[in-house]
């Protein structure tokens, strides 16, 4: 299902990332968000990041803050967060704090990922909210 949501916002169709583990130990820089179908803008000069380890650890840096977690992988695709996504708390302008609560509220219902070319794709269950990631 998040292949289908995926194809309908303009990502083109998406195949399974069965070979996700070649994403794996490399910092990723987030090069669209969207949001319920619509995009989300990510201002010049706002780099966010991600990196999903071996071990199922994630880390990365928001708009503002750092983030962590583990993410565990399924052999058919299926994502799936032990405890959730945590972040530093540090203060910074509003409008970086919502685009990084956005954020981080669609990384943290993501269940299934997908491989573009060449990039890495989170989805939400229904398709709708996704992350796209590149090298």
């Amino acid at each position: 299902m998040g292949v289908i949501g995926a194809c309908s916002v303009g990502w083109g169709c998406v195949s399974p990332a069965r070979d996700s583990v070649s994403w794996r130990d490399k910092e990723l820089r987030v090069v669209q968000i969207v949001s319920s179908n619509a995009p989300v803008l990510i201002p010049e000069g706002v780099l966010i990041t991600f990196r999903w380890a071996a071990d199922g650890q994630i880390s990365g840096k928001a708009p503002v803050n750092r983030y962590f977690g583990t993410l565990e992988e399924s052999k058919d695709g299926q994502l799936l967060w032990k405890g959730g996504v945590a972040s530093t708390r540090m203060g910074g302008a509003p409008a970086l704090l919502a685009l990084e609560a956005t954020y981080l509220k669609i990384l943290g219902s993501v269940s299934r990922s997908t491989s573009r070319e060449a990039a890495l794709v989170l989805a939400t269950p229904d398709g709708q909210s996704v992350v796209e990631l590149v090298p």
